[in-house]
């Protein structure tokens, strides 16, 4: 490749970048002056959602954000994309410290999902339970996060480098009612996610 078509390449690039910190800075300044600005602009990106009936409630030092509204965050990163053509575009790429890749296009993560949210419901997981997440970073994790936002069940993530007596304080703080786990990517055993139901206190 020529220097000049390099160089029109890179100023180009340069031009787009600015652009878009200049925009969002141009965004930044303008919510931190009217908060409820995001009022404004938040449902076209959140589809899906019910509607809120207040943008900001504002009890110092206590603040509520959007109130009377509700969101599925699961919905809005694969459900709505698996209905256009990104379907097919690649919504995971990872890759391990051995070199295994893995490349999950949206289509195939909503369906991981679905898998798994209904593996949760299966073992007695539902609405308002809560779940620890105690996983690697792996493309397993975002899995299990979106399954449980998807049933309703909100999720603790406890490092997996974290110890287990860390581990059971993070249980007993969140009074999670499941632990998701997984078996090391690397090690000879299967590759698979395992589930334990923690004893209700």
């Amino acid at each position: 490749m020529s220097n000049a078509s390099s160089n029109v390449r890179l100023n180009s690039a340069s031009r787009l970048t600015l652009r878009h910190l200049r925009n969002t800075s141009i965004f930044i300044k303008s919510r931190l002056t009217s908060p409820r600005s995001f009022g404004r602009v938040s449902p076209a990106n959140c589809t899906g959602s019910k509607p809120w009936d207040k943008v900001l409630e504002w009890n110092c030092p206590w603040a509520k954000w959007f109130v009377g509204g509700r969101i599925n965050l699961s919905y809005n990163c694969l459900d709505r994309h698996v209905e256009t053509w990104r379907k097919n575009k690649a919504a995971i790429i990872w890759e391990s410290e051995p070199g295994e890749v893995v490349t999950l296009t949206y289509q195939q993560l909503h369906r991981e999902v679905q898998k798994f949210a209904n593996v949760l419901k299966s073992l007695g997981v539902k609405k308002g339970d809560r779940v620890a997440i105690y996983m690697g970073m792996t493309p397993e994790l975002p899995i299990a996060m979106l399954a449980c936002a998807r049933i309703g069940a909100p999720h603790t993530i406890v490092f997996g480098g974290f110890s287990s007596n860390a581990l059971v304080d993070r249980i007993h703080d969140s009074q999670a009612t499941a632990v998701i786990t997984q078996m090391d990517r690397t090690a000879a055993a299967p590759k698979s996610n395992y589930f334990r139901q923690s004893k209700k206190r």
